[in-house]
């Protein structure tokens, strides 16, 4: 069964490598056969795609009616990233302006070093936003635990700070320790054996979780 398309007068719509522009009357058409079909309000133009799920979109669409979608595969994946990546932010703001007051916050100076790389407005900002938060100690039991870490091989080596993270909030008994890392850190495939290590130094490992599972209402 073929395609029924109803257009307006002047109504626009690609077709394969055409554009259509109907007539100035109302056209119904009945289209079938095997070919890319986008209607003129779903078209989405390269000006119009300012935020990050307009410019996921227009790679869709050029994937869509292209002869060769993989070429645009590497640019999907990328947009696909940085939508993650804004959403991520976006969930994290409403955490810190609608959930913070409802927590004691504390950080550590891993934390700082890693905020303040990146552009200098933001890591700025970032860091203005720490600035009150109590630091926890480097101290030599954290640095023992972090070195268990990644002896166990649960994270890898090049990971030294995320182990730093997790060691510091679990000897100061943090009850949680709040990350978007989902490799090495709000990660569940690892936190059962993260807890049995640091349960055989004597320690309680903290939950382990991302902001988006934080953003619950506390119940008494």
């Amino acid at each position: 069964m073929g395609l029924k398309v109803e257009l307006k007068p002047g109504e626009r719509f690609i077709l394969g490598d055409c554009l259509v522009t109907n007539g100035d009357q109302r056209t119904r058409l009945l289209i079938e056969g095997h070919a890319p079909i986008l209607r003129e309000k779903d078209i989405m133009t390269a000006a119009a795609a300012d935020t990050p799920a307009k410019r996921l979109y227009l790679v869709v669409q050029l994937m869509y009616t292209s002869h060769d979608p993989a070429a645009h595969h590497e640019t999907y994946f990328a947009l696909m990233r940085d939508l993650v990546q804004a959403a991520h932010q976006q969930v994290t703001k409403d955490w810190w302006d609608l959930k913070r007051a409802k927590h004691e916050l504390f950080t550590s100076q891993v934390v700082l070093d890693e905020i303040s790389s990146g552009h200098q407005e933001m890591a700025r900002q970032r860091l203005e936003l720490m600035a009150t938060i109590k630091l926890l100690d480097l101290t030599e039991d954290a640095n023992a635990l972090t070195k268990e870490i990644l002896k166990s091989g649960l994270l890898p080596s090049s990971a030294d700070r995320d182990a730093a993270h997790i060691a510091l909030a679990t000897v100061h008994e943090m009850d949680i320790l709040l990350s978007w890392n989902c490799r090495h850190i709000a990660n569940a495939a690892i936190q059962a054996r993260l807890r049995r290590l640091a349960e055989k130094s004597g320690y309680a490992l903290p939950v382990l979780c991302t902001p988006d599972e934080l953003t619950g209402d506390l119940y008494e």
